[in-house]
């Protein structure tokens, strides 16, 4: 633009110079100063600096139309682009009015010599030929400083121009969001929703703390149980053996039967033992699988969890793609479907366990009316047994009792613990339904898909 300008200018001097009486470049369309100053502005410029200008303000409107500022006014900018505007018409203006004096001048010349004779207009010559051409000189000169100036004006527009275009991108750039950053709304319920979801995984994982505590317990319970039972046989192995011992020879025929019945309950109760150590071991190689089973869902917890940390991430980097939010409720929902699942399978284990218990304890109450049959049989043969005999016999029951008790504690204390773990799954069912709400409160803020 600096160059169309000194170009233009350069030629409108050179014009002057060289045809004094031919018609100005700025006035072949019959304008005069007194048209106004947007004419002579018009006129001033060139073609090329109209087509700039116009590009100039093409881009203008374009930026505006990125920004979203086409109702809004740029205060600063406008004023100072309309104050080197001013400057610029004003410096058009001086060069035409310039003009205009140098062509009334050439023209008062032309008139002036038409009446003189060749004689004066040589003499005139040889006075003022010096003088014209120092005017001449100065008149270039002016010519030449009106187009520096004009070039100096129009190069610190263009560099005004270009500062305040990086400004004002810089101000737009500094309002708007950055790019892949999700709404404040979106961001809070996304952090509700991770702070749920952390409760559901502690929840989750204080309840199977709470089931393995539970079923070492019952393994426990059950080892000892065993135990005692063989310590009980142990014990009615050596009574018996005892009595073979001591007994004298004229009572040994019912001592034998006595014996067989013994030895017949021995046998019953190890096959019993036999029975519930396999029952034991079916037991435990089935709690082992549902640890496998129950680690197994824990790793889809985690991948799930991974997942769901993956979409996260997805809809904080496209939040304005309204359809994947909707995807990732969708998503939401059925995790929280397959949570519901996996609480009713936990529900109905602790069920199928708990029957294991109420069975448990019926074989242990069966244990303890036995073992009282077995010593309610004993005092009929404590006249013949000595008084250590039977004071092991008393020694041993007492034991049995507080066996029992120990046995009716422990069932009291697993009866409190299942109480204590459906709380627990009701405390994650409340967890589970507020999660729902949340999810369905999300879907409902969140504005529908344009198809």
């Amino acid at each position: 633009m600096a160059g169309t300008l000194s170009q233009t200018s350069l030629q409108d001097v050179r014009a002057h110079e060289c045809e004094p009486k031919g018609e100005d470049p700025l006035a072949p369309r019959a304008s005069t100063p007194d048209e106004g100053k947007d004419f002579l502005v018009a006129d001033a410029l060139s073609s090329d600096d109209m087509r700039l200008l116009f590009q100039l303000q093409v881009i203008n409107s374009q930026l505006r139309s990125e920004l979203s500022l086409e109702d809004e006014d740029l205060p600063q900018v406008e004023s100072q682009t309309d104050e080197f505007v001013d400057q610029l018409r004003r410096a058009a203006l001086e060069g035409h009015l310039l003009k205009s004096e140098l062509k009334s001048l050439e023209k008062e010349l032309s008139r002036m010599a038409a009446n003189l004779t060749e004689d004066e207009l040589n003499k005139c010559a040889e006075n003022t030929q010096t003088p014209l051409r120092r005017s001449s000189a100065d008149l270039v000169e002016q010519g030449q400083q009106v187009t520096r100036q004009t070039i100096e004006l129009s190069s610190c527009y263009e560099e005004r121009v270009r500062r305040l275009e990086a400004e004002l991108h810089a101000a737009a750039a500094s309002q708007l969001p950055p790019q892949g950053a999700a709404p404040v709304w979106m961001l809070q319920q996304l952090q509700v929703l991770e702070a749920d979801c952390e409760l559901l995984e502690m929840s989750y994982a204080q309840a199977q703390e709470k089931r393995k505590e539970l079923e070492d317990r019952v393994l426990q319970r059950l080892h000892m149980e065993q135990q005692s039972q063989l310590k009980d046989i142990g014990n009615l192995t050596d009574i018996v053996s005892h009595s073979k011992r001591d007994e004298p020879a004229p009572s040994v025929e019912p001592l034998k039967e006595e014996a067989a019945q013994l030895r017949a309950e021995a046998e019953r109760l190890r096959a019993q033992r036999a029975k519930d150590q396999a029952q034991a071991s079916q037991q435990s190689t089935a709690l082992r699988q549902e640890l496998c089973d129950l680690q197994d869902h824990c790793q889809q917890a985690l991948a799930r969890r991974s997942r769901l940390e993956a979409n996260v991430k997805d809809l904080k980097n496209s939040h304005s793609n309204f359809a994947n939010t909707s995807r990732e409720v969708l998503e939401l929902r059925r995790d929280k479907e397959l949570l519901d699942k996996d609480r009713q399978r936990m529900e109905r284990r602790i069920a199928i366990l708990d029957a294991k218990i109420e069975s448990l304890q019926k074989e242990a109450e069966d244990l303890r009316q036995r073992a009282c049959v077995v010593m309610s049989s004993m005092p009929e043969q404590a006249a013949t047994l000595g008084d250590a005999q039977v004071w092991q016999l008393q020694d041993a029951l007492q034991q049995k009792q507080l066996q029992v008790q120990e046995l009716r504690r422990r069932d009291a204390r697993a009866l409190r613990e299942q109480d204590e773990a459906h709380q627990l799954l009701e405390t994650a069912q409340v967890d589970a339904s507020v999660l729902e709400r949340k999810i369905r409160h999300l879907s409902s803020r969140s504005p529908p898909v344009q198809a």
